[in-house]
């Protein structure tokens, strides 16, 4: 986890441009994200809306701050540290 600074109208621009662009695709099947992105305004002072947009802010944040940390395959040290144990035996991680 990682703290950032909220800039919310530079934010927006950087998804705007990347889906203007064709860089940034969004299936049609995903009803919510299209549901909360209708509903996504600003009013009169030029201020977004602060109403169901817990969607487009993660958008935000990962069109902003998140594109460094996405990759295609997954580091060398994740896949031989994997653990042979099976779960549900009294030595996992996820002993029950």
């Amino acid at each position: 986890m990682e703290w950032v600074q909220d800039s919310e109208q530079s934010g927006i621009c950087e998804v705007v441009q990347s889906m203007k662009s064709g860089r940034l695709k969004v299936f049609r099947t995903l009803e919510n994200f299209f549901r909360e992105y209708r509903l996504y305004r600003c009013d009169e002072q030029g201020q977004v809306v602060k109403q169901q947009d817990l969607l487009m802010n993660c958008l935000r944040y990962l069109c902003v701050y998140g594109r460094d940390r996405m990759r295609k395959e997954p580091d060398r040290y994740e896949e031989e540290s994997g653990s042979t144990i099976p779960l549900g035996t009294p030595d996992a991680w996820m002993a029950y």
